[in-house]
């Protein structure tokens, strides 16, 4: 028996749509075996910007997002959009109705503006949105199984009237289907796929333009909305059967449910110290630690830079403070009045044994000096001028001639001269340049580079004498250069060191470098892995995953795709990618349970911040009522080897040490850290099991 073509179709189509029967058209009722999971108008919004500037702050402190974002993120922010000072997303008032508007004319087809809502959970719906193009220039549409802000699939209304369906992997783009697809401006259209396994199947304005299609990438995410031109957003859906949205609660509740039984395994966070800050200069991350007074004990400097100072000079300290850990304060140099601000860079200064007594020195730039003062006292045992201004690098930002002496950029301290300990010294400006000092304060060698941000000194071929990584040379230690990788955008931070896996033996350096990625090179140089997972911010090194043999490198994106935490085994091998939220980590390797193991502390907000393992599962929180968030480190403070977390704001810093749910191993492994002396905001942060 024949049946004709159009029956035929009529049965394909009942069978497509019968997983979830509100899925015949755009804006259909709901049927009874589905639910609505999501939706907005923008009706309840106040009217004005939502997007809000991200400066270096949001790298490493937790601030608080803007309220009136309500369920959405803004996923994606570049500062150099150029209307408005970058802000993208604004509500206004459209034909008598709000919209959510985005204003930007991009040009950049990986520095797309995106806002994100939903569950990484989510696998299986339909996701319909009522748009209203307001130009033909750039693609506008929609993203969903958003993994993170570089993963997902888009449907986009693109020029000459196209449709299209993409698939992006951080920066390879993919256009998988192009239909002719006449759309109008200024008038509303509605997007609509429907998503269910490997399969999608797409409609416009109610209508299916293409038959469902296979595709294995990302297997579940989240819903947004993805704008290259102007476009006004009127209202959003997302739809799943009733056995989906129950799929979902069980896999989401099991992952909940893997995480508690995890960090039993772990100990939990108790409440150490509380010492008071209030009325002293916090200006955010800027605290070095080391014994002042020679007791055994560890205190703390704050540093407060000079209000108002900008430019090259906004690193200028106007003031100093040394407390212990009962809040006392041992001594103040100079002004310390509290300040409205919050400062993201170095302040140059450290916390350093000079003179090898058992007490620290404090030393520090000021008006283009650099000044030593008595641990103790706070009385100024010494002060030289900073070196001349050097040529500027091709590679660099911008020269650093203004004045006759540099303000200096940052200090850190080694052994050049083979004295056996620590008093060496290197200052650097912002981008350019670089001098080696003895512990005599008499400049060594000079060098002009692509400097980054911050160094790291070790000995490295075992002449008693550090060897030096700055940006992308390694000198050794008489300035000579080993070797020069010549890459552009600066590096942050770089380490030397073994990672203890036998199949891939000896030294490496590794790289925290911007838009070039995250590097990893042999000691002559010879690029060993290179990936650009978005811009690569900040680093750690630590055994994240111990099931791995030997140790692994993370790191965490910003600067547009914001917290992307990639964690990679010694070979460059990708073990996981997660985005636990959408501000910045301070991402410290933190040696917690004392077994050579290292968790990766992301920040302390009870929710979203904690310690994750290297496979993205968070098994610490903070849960103390009322602790601080704005800014966190991991420091060994009880001389137990393991390391206590700090967490503090502008008046409140509280230390947290292990919890006695789980006992420390019979013999605690001692573990390779970066040293307190030469403490940066761009350090690589390092837990290695010493050998």
């Amino acid at each position: 028996m024949r049946f004709p073509v159009a029956y035929l179709t009529l049965i394909f189509t009942f069978l497509i749509l019968s997983f979830d029967p509100a899925i015949a058209g755009a804006w259909e009722p709901v049927g009874p075996d589905s639910i609505v999971v999501f939706e907005d108008d923008f009706s309840s919004y106040p009217l004005g910007p939502l997007s809000e500037k991200y400066t270096a702050v949001q790298e490493y402190h937790w601030t608080v997002k803007n309220p009136a974002w309500g369920p959405w993120i803004e996923s994606v922010y570049w500062g150099h959009w150029t209307v408005e000072e970058g802000l993208a997303w604004h509500i206004r008032n459209s034909n008598g109705r709000k919209v959510l508007f985005q204003q930007q004319e991009i040009l950049a087809e990986d520095r797309n503006a995106t806002v994100v809502t939903g569950d990484l959970f989510w696998k299986d719906y339909a996701f319909e949105v009522e748009l209203v193009p307001l130009s033909h220039e750039n693609p506008v549409g929609i993203i969903y199984r958003v993994k993170n802000g570089r993963n997902y699939f888009m449907l986009s209304l693109e020029e000459n009237h196209k449709w299209v369906w993409s698939r992006r992997i951080h920066d390879a783009w993919v256009k998988l289907k192009i239909r002719n697809v006449p759309y109008r401006i200024g008038e509303p259209h509605t997007l609509r796929i429907e998503v269910n396994d490997r399969n999608h199947t797409f409609y416009v304005d109610g209508k299916q333009i293409d038959i469902t299609r296979r595709d294995h990438h990302h297997g579940s995410g989240m819903v947004g909305l993805i704008a290259n031109s102007p476009v006004e957003y009127r209202r959003v859906r997302v739809i799943m059967s009733k056995q989906a949205y129950q799929d979902y609660l069980t896999r989401k509740a099991e992952r909940e449910r893997l995480e508690r039984e995890l960090s039993k395994n772990y100990p939990q966070p108790k409440l150490w110290k509380k010492v008071d800050l209030r009325k002293l200069a916090v200006n955010g991350r800027q605290m070095r630690w080391g014994d002042l007074d020679g007791d055994g004990r560890l205190e703390f400097v704050l540093a407060q830079r000079h209000f108002g100072s900008t430019g090259l000079l906004r690193r200028y300290i106007s003031g100093l403070t040394a407390m212990n850990l009962n809040g006392k304060i041992l001594w103040q140099w100079g002004k310390n009045d509290t300040i409205p601000e919050l400062f993201a860079t170095d302040l140059p200064y450290q916390v350093c044994d000079l003179d090898n007594d058992g007490k620290c020195e404090v030393i520090f730039s000021h008006d283009f000096k650099i000044e030593v003062l008595n641990g103790t006292t706070g009385k100024t045992i010494k002060s030289i001028p900073t070196p001349k201004h050097g040529p500027k690098h091709p590679d660099s930002f911008y020269p650093e001639d203004t004045w006759e002496r540099i303000p200096a950029g940052a200090l850190y301290f080694c052994d050049f001269t083979g004295a056996g300990t620590v008093g060496d010294f290197l200052i650097k400006d912002d981008y350019n340049n670089i001098w080696a000092y003895s512990r005599n304060f008499e400049q060594l060698w000079t060098a002009c580079l692509n400097a980054g941000h911050y160094p790291y000194a070790r000995d490295i071929d075992s002449d008693g004498r550090d060897e030096v990584l700055q940006g992308y040379t390694l000198f050794d230690h008489d300035g000579s250069v080993i070797f020069d990788l010549g890459m552009q955008d600066h590096s942050d931070a770089g380490f030397m060191g073994e990672s203890g896996d036998p199949c891939y033996p000896g030294m490496h350096a590794y790289f925290c470098a911007g838009e070039e990625g995250v590097i990893v090179t042999d000691m002559s140089g010879r690029v060993r892995y290179k990936e650009i997972p978005g811009h690569a911010q900040r680093m750690a090194i630590g055994d994240f995953c111990p099931e791995v043999p030997g140790c692994e490198f993370a790191q965490v994106t910003y600067w547009g795709e914001h917290n992307i935490v990639t964690v990679h085994a010694a070979d460059g091998r990708k073990l996981g990618e997660y985005q636990p939220h959408f501000i910045g980590s301070t991402l410290a390797a933190t040696d917690w349970k004392g077994d050579g193991t290292a968790l990766l502390l992301l920040s302390g907000d009870e929710k979203l911040g904690g310690m994750i393992d290297g496979w993205g599962r968070r098994v610490v929180r903070f849960t103390e009522p009322g602790h601080p968030v704005l800014c966190c480190d991991a420091i060994d403070l009880t001389d137990d080897s393991r390391d206590e977390v700090l967490l503090w704001d502008r008046d409140r810093l509280w230390i947290y040490t292990q919890g006695d749910n789980v006992l420390p191993p019979e013999k605690i492994v001692p573990m390779y850290k970066m040293p307190l002396h030469s403490r940066s905001n761009y350090q690589m942060y390092v837990a290695i099991p010493e050998k």
